[in-house]
């Protein structure tokens, strides 16, 4: 689980930490300053999984050990996931790739947003994509990407669609929780 995304997080030594909406969004709407302290902390968890991994390689005995190539390692989030994996891409060497999913971008770090990562990456958004603002700061980021990159507009899809949420029921598009296309 991400730390402050979920119901609650509970850590080796026993601590939970839970999901309290006033300790990551103070003023009860996603403001991007607020985001910056998930967006860290995604990131730190994919880097906290990877060293786990690396950790079951290791063991000989592990049930997953020789089942991940560490050599290769694609990173892919949703949303402030997109923002983390920009994030963890632009910091930690052991990303190869990256495919930010209608990414929430201005809580990414000023040291990121000057330099994007170098690795390719596969811009995939909506094409409302989350506000001006945070279009207008991702379509530079992009621009200034060094890898091999794309982006890619599907339209008529919505931010929501690229999660798992559109497949839980087909009213999802009737009552505003996806786009009209089948997902």
């Amino acid at each position: 689980d991400h730390t402050h995304a979920t119901i609650g997080t509970v850590f080796p030594d026993g601590r939970v930490i839970p999901y309290i909406e006033e300790n990551v969004f103070p003023n009860g709407e996603p403001r991007f300053v607020d985001g910056k302290l998930l967006v860290r902390t995604w990131a730190d968890d994919v880097g906290f999984l990877l060293d786990e991994v690396a950790g079951w390689q290791e063991n000989g005995a592990h049930l997953l050990n020789g089942r991940f190539n560490l050599d290769q390692v694609g990173i892919w989030g949703h949303s402030t996931g997109g923002g983390a994996t920009l994030e963890f891409c632009a910091t930690d060497d052991r990303c190869d790739a990256g495919v930010p999913l209608d990414s929430w971008v201005l809580p990414v770090s000023d040291a990121v947003q000057a330099s994007p990562p170098s690795q390719p990456m596969m811009l995939i958004n909506a094409p409302n994509w989350l506000g001006e603002d945070n279009q207008a700061l991702g379509r530079d980021i992009f621009n200034r990407l060094d890898g091999e990159s794309f982006e890619l507009t599907i339209t008529p899809s919505t931010h929501r669609d690229y999660t798992d949420q559109p497949l839980l029921s087909p009213l999802t598009s009737a009552i505003g929780l996806s786009g009209p296309q089948d997902g």
